[in-house]
């Protein structure tokens, strides 16, 4: 089985419409990874939790710290009263 995050090829896993199917998700040899945000530079930790998350949305890895992220999300969306 090849698994690569950030990418949308999974081989070996059923994938529904919404991202991977959670039966095998949770069999997934994942644990907590360190990442360097690209616009700020700190490091995070990408959980297993947000790993699951991620993988069941069919959503790449994170590129950005939450922060970062909030704040791109916020200059990209006009209307501030948008919740997420």
């Amino acid at each position: 089985m090849v698994i690569r995050l950030g990418t949308s090829s999974v081989k070996g896993l059923t994938e529904g419409k919404d991202g991977m199917n959670m039966e095998h998700i949770e069999k997934l040899p994942l644990k907590d990874k360190r990442i360097t945000c690209l616009d700020c530079e700190a490091t995070f930790t990408f959980t297993l939790g947000e790993q699951r998350y991620f993988l069941s949305k069919g959503l790449s890895e994170p590129k950005r710290c939450p922060q970062c992220r909030l704040k791109r999300k916020l200059c990209l969306v006009p209307d501030r009263e948008v919740r997420w």
